[in-house]
Formats: C-alpha cells, structure tokens, sequence
C-alpha cells in the first residue's frame, strides 16, 4: 500500500511550490528592468558618441561599435536599478491582490517569503561579478584599440616615450617608444652586463640594437637588429647581425606596459600582476589594489538592492505609501552608488585603506538591509 504524505510533506511540497511561483513572477521583471536599465543608461552613451559622430565626424560603423562593446558595462551597472525595481514590483503585485496576506494567514513567514528574492539577487550578483571579470575587460580593451585607430590625439597619449627598464639585476632596456594597445615596441636597445666574480670585474658583456620588438603572446621578438659582444676588458669583438630574436626574461615588460590601459581594462588577475610588480619597484599601488577591491564590492550592489528593497515593499498599501516607499528606495540606491564612488576616490588618494574605501558602502548599506529585514520578520 502507498504510504500516506505526512503533515511535514505537504508543507515541503506547498513551500517548494510557493518558492517556484514567487521565482517566477519575479523573474520576468527581472528581464524587463535589465532591458530598461540598459535603455536608460545607454541615453548618455548614445548622446556621446551622437557629439563624435558630428563634432568629431567618427564614422557610423565605428560609433556603433563603440556603443556595442560598451554594452556589458552598461548591462552590470543596470543589474542592481533592475534587482530594485523589480522585487518592489513583484510584492507591490502580491500585496494589492491579498496574495500576501493570504500567506501570512497560512502561517508562512516573512522569512520564506525573502529567500527566493534573495537567491535571485545572489545569483544576479555572481552574474555581474563574472561579466565584469570576464567580458567587460575584452570589451574595454577592444574600445581603447578603436579609438587609438579613431584619434591621432589618443594614438599618441597611449604611447609611450624613452623608457628605462631594469629586466633583472645585469640586464637593462632602452625603449624609444612603446605602443601598449599594439603590443609593440620601436628602437630597443638591450645592454648586458656580466655579473662579475674573481677574477673578472662587472663589465659589459653584449649590446643589442632592434629597430623593433613585437608580443606574441609568450615572449617579447626583437625585429630586425645588431648583436655587439664585448670582452672583459669593454673591447668589442663580435657583431652578427639578426632578423628576428627572442628577448628573454622580460616578459613582465608586457605586464609594465599593461598599466597605460583604463583599469577596467584589466582583469583582476592582471591587476594582482600590476600590483606585484608595482611593489617590486616600490612604487604605489593605492590606485591598483583600490580598483582590485572594488571589483569584489561593487558585484554585491543587486543583492543589497534586494535586501533593501525587501522589508520596504512589504508594508501598507496606501498610495502616498507606496510613493513614499519608491522615492526612498530610490535614495537609498543612489546614495549607495554615490558612498561606493567616494569611498574608490578616497582609496585611490590614500586616504582610506584600499579594501576599506572599496567595501565600506558596502558594509553600511548591508547593516541597514540587515537591520530592516530583521525588523520587518519579528512585525
């Protein structure tokens, strides 16, 4: 015989049934606020590149492109504008047909009711983590490639001019322009020093000259070029000539030159690099480890959009309170995203600590959901 469903049964299955619907009634605002969103902040865009397109006579094709490749920044930074709105919507929608109250009366809690809109936000939340590590920097670094083609002005600024790199304690590089979009480098001159040691003194060992030097992914080819070898006593000996070579150990030249990209052009893996080597040659790092942090920080703002926006849907229905709830949620968002931009100012000019201007907002706007979510479960 087939066993009867207990008590607790029916009210596990009632509850996955209850979380599945709220999902689903949450979900399509989801979709329609990202849309939105997205419409919204790209007005500005829009209006920029309208000023290139005349102004600037930058060409259709290009000025699409630019606002194509932009998109994913755009779509990160409406994921907590679209979190927001949509839970005030969907609970709005609950509590204007009775449906809410009707939970309650059944005995569900407060509590049950939030997870489902705070597992969407946590899963918002990673989504926008993952595009801003992973998209966003190939996006930004395609942009910076295009203009650099679009600007004779841009093409210059991103260029670098005589550059003195130390590879390692006996090797040294002279660079007389260095292009970092391109990954390319002109009149490099290498000069090699014998680490001395009884009985032969420090002296120089060999001078390379290459009219160019090109990436290719692993390993820095110096193009077209002399080699001059020298015996101990600094008298020249040999000289071959080369079409192409490899540079050996400097392949953290291409990390140096990285740091000319805009910062969200660089992953969080390339910022550690940045930093590391920063550090190496004692100089600051406030600005890397600030952007590295607020990378982290800024992915959480969907999940405090929810958690805020939670305990003030769920209140009375008068009209002058439903607008009230509205215009606050509103402030509290763009006083978040006002806290999260001074406190990445205030780290990237030392005076706060870096992962403490990164995450401070974050901190405070997260006590407050706390705090309201608490209140709103013990009403």
């Amino acid at each position: 015989m087939r066993a009867l469903p207990t008590q607790s049964t029916d009210v596990e299955t009632r509850q996955f049934f209850l979380q599945r619907y709220l999902i689903a009634l949450f979900i399509r605002p989801i979709f329609v606020g990202i849309v939105s969103g997205t419409v919204l902040l790209s007005i500005g865009k829009l209006l920029e590149l309208a000023n290139d397109l005349i102004v600037e006579r930058v060409s259709l094709f290009a000025s699409l492109q630019i606002f194509l490749l932009d998109l994913p920044t755009i779509v990160v930074q409406a994921l907590p504008i679209a979190a927001l709105f949509s839970t005030l919507l969907t609970l709005r929608t609950l509590n204007s047909s009775g449906e809410l109250v009707a939970l309650r009366a059944a005995g569900i809690s407060y509590r049950k009711i939030c997870i489902p809109f705070l597992t969407i936000a946590l899963l918002l939340s990673l989504s926008s983590a993952w595009i801003g590590d992973s998209i966003v920097p190939l996006t930004q670094r395609r942009i910076s490639h295009v203009k650099s083609y679009l600007h004779t002005n841009s093409l210059n600024s991103s260029r670098l001019h005589d550059v003195f790199y130390q590879a390692s304690p006996y090797t040294w590089l002279f660079i007389r322009s260095a292009e970092p979009i391109h990954k390319t480098l002109q009149y490099v001159s290498v000069l090699q020093a014998n680490p001395g040691g009884d009985p032969l003194p420090v002296g120089l060992q060999q001078i390379t000259l290459a009219s160019s030097a090109v990436w290719d992914g692993q390993n820095w080819l110096l193009v077209d070029g002399f080699n001059h070898q020298y015996d101990p006593n600094g008298n020249a000996i040999a000289e071959t000539h080369f079409d192409r070579r490899t540079l050996s150990d400097v392949a953290s030249l291409q990390t140096l030159l990285q740091s000319e990209l805009p910062l969200n052009a660089l992953t969080r893996r390339e910022l550690e690099e940045q930093i590391a080597l920063q550090r190496e040659s004692n100089l600051s790092t406030l600005e890397l480890e600030t952007e590295w942090h607020h990378r982290f920080a800024q992915s959480w703002a969907s999940l405090f959009a929810v958690a805020i926006s939670l305990p003030l849907a769920i209140g009375p229905l008068r009209s002058k309170a439903r607008f009230a709830t509205l215009a606050l949620a509103v402030v509290l968002l763009f006083f978040y995203r006002f806290s999260a931009n001074l406190g990445v100012s205030l780290g990237k000019a030392g005076v706060l600590e870096p992962g403490l201007a990164a995450w401070s907002s974050n901190l405070a706007f997260g006590a407050i959901a706390i705090y309201l979510l608490l209140r709103t479960s013990k009403a």
